[in-house]
């Protein structure tokens, strides 16, 4: 004999939609807003040729202080 299977509810395209966008709404309104830190290139040089290479290097200045969190009271 063979058991029957229970079968369960499907929901509708159109509310598995609804529920995406309202989990989407959700966890962007609940998320922290990103932190991007302003950088800068203040120096740049490049090498002179060595067995057909340069090498390049430069100098990045980074401004993270938008990102800091606060502290104390």
């Amino acid at each position: 004999m063979r058991a029957r299977l229970q079968s369960r509810p499907r929901l509708s395209p159109w509310a598995t939609l609804l529920a995406g966008i309202v989990a989407g709404f959700a966890t962007s309104s609940l998320a922290a807003p990103l932190c991007t830190p302003d950088l800068a290139i203040t120096s740049a040089h490049l090498s002179e040729m060595r067995a057909a290479r340069r090498i390049w290097t430069a100098r990045i200045a980074v401004d993270a202080s938008p990102c800091a969190a606060t502290s104390g009271l």
